[in-house]
C-alpha cells in the first residue's frame, strides 16, 4: 500500500477549493493508498506573516493590489454585517466546516517547517493538487513549494495550477530552483506546460481537473438537493461582477419564463432579475443546484467543470481582463482542450439572440474523456509507480 501525503487548498472557504481536495483524497483512496491530507491551521500564523512580506515586497504591483479589492469589500461588509452579509458567511463557513469534517480532510497537523520536513518521511510520496497553488503570492510561504520535504520522498504535482500566464522574475527564479526537485509535474492548463518550460527547462503535462477523477454518480451520491426549487431554474455563480453577465441572464430568464438562484455575495447577485433567489449553500447543496438546474451561467472554472459532468446547459463569460495576471487561463485552456469553446460567451453576444446559442451541451465528450484517462494514467505512473503504463 502507498503512503501518500496531501497537500491542497482544502482549508479555503470556496466550492472549488474544497471538492477538488475531497475528489483528490477520495479517488486516491479508491485506488488503494493511504491517503492523508495536511492540514494548514496550526501553520497559518507563519504562512500568513510570509503573504503579507509578499505583498509588502509588491506593493506598487496595482494589478495585484486592485485583485484584492474584492475581498477587501468583502471583509469590510461582514464586519458592519451589510444586509446580514456577516451572518450568512459564518453559516457558510460552518457548513464547510461540516463537509471536511464529514469527510476527513484534515488528518496531519504540523505546527513548523521542522515538524513538516520530520513528518514528510512517514510518505511514500507528497502529492500537490489544487487551483492557483502556484500563483505568485502562494510560492513565497514555500508551502506549496514543498521545499520543505525531505530527500528520498518523491514530489508529484497533480493538476497544479498557476492561475496567472506569467511569472515576475523573482517568481520565476524562484520556480527554477524548486520545479526541477519533483520527480512530475502534472499542470491542468496548456499556459502551465509552457511556464514550467520556460522556466527550468523541465516537461509537465497537462492533466484535467482531480473533479473529474469522480464520475457524475460519484457526484450526485454527495449532493443534497434540499434547497433546489421546485419549479425549473436558472443557476448562477459569478466570483467577478459586472452588468452585461447580470443583463444576459434576466434576458435568458425573462425569455423562457424562469428564475434565478445564485450562490454567492450579495453585491455579486444584487443585478440578477427580480425574484432571483440568493441561496447560501453548503458545498454538497452547491452540487446539488447544478446537478439540477435547467441551465448554468458562471465565470467559475469549477462551476463550470460540475456542469460538464452533470451535462447540463451551461454559458461561461470571462472573469478577468487580458493581462498576466489574468486568472482566466485554466478555464479558456480547458475549453479548448476538452472541445467545447463554443460555451464561452463573450462580451457582445449579451446584447442579442447569440447567447442562446452558447448553452446547448454537446454530448461528444470524447476530448475530455481521454483526458480524464490520461490523469488516470499519470497517477498509475507516477504516484503507484505501476509500470508499462503508456500516455
Amino acid at each position: 500500500m502507498r503512503h501518500l501525503a496531501v497537500v491542497s487548498c482544502y482549508f479555503i472557504n470556496n466550492y472549488g477549493s474544497v471538492l477538488q481536495a475531497f475528489a483528490t483524497e477520495q479517488y486516491l483512496q479508491s485506488a488503494g493508498a493511504d491517503c492523508q491530507t495536511v492540514s494548514v491551521e496550526r501553520l497559518k500564523p507563519f504562512l500568513w506573516k510570509k503573504k503579507k512580506e509578499y505583498y509588502c515586497k509588491n506593493k506598487t504591483d496595482f494589478s495585484l493590489l486592485a485583485s484584492k479589492i474584492p475581498q477587501i469589500q468583502l471583509r469590510l461588509s461582514e464586519k458592519i454585517n451589510y444586509k446580514g452579509l456577516k451572518t450568512k458567511s459564518e453559516q457558510r463557513i460552518a457548513s464547510f466546516d461540516a463537509f471536511r469534517e464529514r469527510f476527513c480532510l484534515t488528518e496531519c497537523q504540523p505546527a513548523s517547517t521542522d515538524e513538516l520536513n520530520k513528518l514528510s518521511e512517514q510518505f511514500d510520496t507528497v502529492v500537490l493538487g489544487g487551483d492557483q497553488l502556484w500563483r505568485p503570492d502562494n510560492l513565497y510561504p514555500q508551502f506549496y513549494t514543498l521545499e520543505w520535504v525531505r530527500d528520498g520522498v518523491r514530489k508529484v504535482s497533480l493538476a497544479t495550477s498557476f492561475g496567472v500566464r506569467e511569472l515576475d522574475g523573482a517568481s520565476a527564479r524562484h520556480a527554477a530552483e524548486f520545479l526541477p526537485t519533483f520527480s512530475a509535474i502534472s499542470v491542468r492548463e496548456t499556459n502551465g506546460c509552457d511556464l514550467v518550460k520556460s522556466v527550468c527547462g523541465a516537461a509537465a503535462q497537462v492533466i484535467c481537473d482531480p473533479v473529474f477523477l469522480l464520475s457524475a454518480s460519484q457526484w450526485a451520491a454527495v449532493a443534497d438537493a434540499s434547497v433546489c426549487p421546485k419549479e425549473p431554474y436558472v443557476f448562477c455563480y459569478f466570483l467577478g461582477k459586472d452588468r452585461q453577465k447580470a443583463a444576459a441572464v434576466r434576458r435568458y430568464c425573462e425569455k423562457n419564463g424562469l428564475k434565478a438562484v445564485a450562490v454567492g455575495n450579495i453585491d455579486r447577485v444584487s443585478r440578477l432579475p427580480r425574484g432571483a433567489v440568493a441561496c447560501n449553500a453548503s458545498p454538497e447543496q452547491f452540487l446539488a443546484l447544478i446537478q439540477n438546474a435547467s441551465a448554468v451561467f458562471t465565470d467559475s472554472f469549477h462551476c463550470m467543470a460540475f456542469s460538464v459532468l452533470f451535462r447540463k446547459r451551461f454559458g461561461v463569460f470571462r472573469r478577468a481582463g487580458n493581462g498576466k495576471k489574468s486568472t482566466d487561463s485554466r478555464l479558456l485552456s480547458f475549453l479548448d482542450n476538452a472541445n467545447l469553446r463554443e460555451h464561452l460567451i463573450q462580451p457582445g453576444d449579451v446584447v442579442g439572440e447569440e447567447i442562446e446559442r452558447h448553452l446547448a451541451f454537446s454530448q461528444d465528450l470524447t476530448e475530455l474523456e481521454e483526458s480524464i484517462a490520461q490523469a488516470k494514467r499519470f497517477i498509475d505512473r507516477n504516484i503507484f509507480e505501476k509500470e508499462n503504463i503508456l500516455g
